[in-house]
């Protein structure tokens, strides 16, 4: 897995768009495909996440995506809608996977 950190967040919201073609809704994401994740680094201003809380959470997508759901991101019945945009389900689903994998 490669990593991709824009110095600052404005960094990323000017350049993440023009430079891999992603939006920057979000403080970073894991592109499958490409094995690489794109964030930008932070200070506890920037983000209530750490860098090291995104890496885990968006490292979990990679586990969930790699073992857990078949067929390519966007692609099944379980995308439909804005549900998975959603902040908080995300979060909660992210934490219903690790607590199924530490079990």
């Amino acid at each position: 897995m490669d990593d991709q950190a824009l110095p600052v967040p404005a960094k990323y919201e000017q350049y993440q768009c023009y430079l891999y073609g992603l939006y920057t809704n979000n403080g970073g994401i894991y592109i499958e495909q490409d094995a690489t994740f794109y964030t930008y680094d932070r200070t506890v201003n920037d983000s209530i996440y750490s860098l090291e809380e995104l890496f885990r959470h968006e490292y979990v997508h990679y586990l969930a995506a790699r073992y857990l759901i078949e067929g390519d991101f966007g692609s099944l019945p379980m995308y439909e809608g804005d549900r998975m945009t959603d902040s908080t389900r995300d979060l909660r689903s992210t934490l219903q996977v690790v607590l199924r994998m530490m079990a």
